[in-house]
């Protein structure tokens, strides 16, 4: 990827529907995840409100993700790419219905969706 990663968070889009075997992203579900991800400041504890940190592993999965969505020849993303969308679908569903502050939303979709488990494997 060229660039710095915060150039590439504020440019982020990925196609506005995706259907797959068992998977559908509706405009606004990829839209809510993606100012979820690199947009929305959060309850990050201890007081703190902001973006979150920088995360290359997430910053090549929605590069991966918007390649392959925009039909550049075969499909350039992998199930980890995909399930870092449920993940985050899951972390930005329980912060809205509990409150939960960014690091306790993680913990319960991790719970779900190991994402983070998944990439250590992935890379």
């Amino acid at each position: 990827m060229t660039g710095s990663f915060a150039t590439f968070h504020f440019h982020a889009s990925l196609h506005p529907h995706f259907v797959g075997p068992g998977l559908c992203f509706s405009k606004d579900t990829i839209r809510s995840i993606r100012e979820h991800i690199f947009i929305q400041k959060h309850d990050l504890g201890e007081d703190v409100i902001d973006r979150f940190g920088t995360d290359w592993q997430i910053a090549q999965a929605w590069q991966r993700m918007e390649q392959g969505w925009k039909g550049h020849g075969q499909e350039k993303y992998h199930d980890v790419d995909l399930l870092l969308l449920r993940h985050e679908l899951e972390e930005l569903t329980v912060m809205a219905k509990y409150g939960y502050n960014a690091s306790d939303a993680h913990d319960k979709a991790e719970e779900k969706y190991a994402w983070d488990i998944k990439m250590r494997e992935f890379d």
